[in-house]
């Protein structure tokens, strides 16, 4: 007979410091890439993220299809519940210091170009949906590519992909020249 194991709440909680800073209930055990606490609590299942195990622990559980934020504190490592917020997906990613949130503040390109007006794309489909284009640079960027001979290149490497002509000349960005075109003289009134 082996020991018995010790329950997962005892678990949870020594693994926890109630201590940090601005009221934050600090996970100091082992952490995901991301930084959220990392806890198994069926040793059957795979390790859950600690804060959603605390707040369901203290508060019940989370509604299917919403998950938690770190809105009070921004602390991935914090379990207190009252530092989280209930949201969507989208609310969370959005928050203004994640990823999209710093990028939707942005008003301009790296390079100092306006994210407005006839400088602007957006996509609006696919995986890049939503992701903004600043005109200027890629025109830049394609004029480059047709100077350095990487347009041509490419063009070539598309048609013989997609079973096009390879005989066709797109040298240094330009159009092929047209097929001449041999008009016989006019039968009528022709000399």
């Amino acid at each position: 007979m082996g020991r018995k194991p010790t329950p997962a709440p005892v678990r949870f909680w020594s693994k926890v410091d109630k201590n940090g800073p601005n009221g934050c209930w600090v996970w100091i055990a082992g952490k995901t890439p991301a930084g959220y606490g990392d806890f198994r609590h069926d040793p059957k299942k795979n390790s859950s993220v600690a804060h959603r195990y605390s707040w369901e622990q203290i508060k019940g559980p989370i509604p299917k299809g919403l998950q938690l934020d770190h809105r009070v504190c921004r602390n991935k490592a914090c379990v207190n519940p009252d530092h989280m917020v209930v949201c969507t997906g989208v609310e969370n990613w959005l928050q203004p210091d994640g990823c999209a949130g710093i990028n939707k503040a942005k008003t301009h390109c790296p390079k100092g170009h306006p994210y407005s007006g006839d400088n602007l794309f957006v996509y609006g489909s696919g995986p890049r949906k939503g992701k903004r284009l600043c005109l200027t640079c890629n025109y830049e960027c394609y004029e480059r590519r047709v100077a350095s001979g990487a347009h041509a290149a490419r063009v070539r490497r598309w048609k013989e992909k997609n079973g096009k002509s390879k005989n066709v000349s797109v040298s240094g960005g330009e159009r092929p020249p047209a097929t001449p075109v041999h008009v016989s003289p006019s039968p009528i009134g022709g000399s």
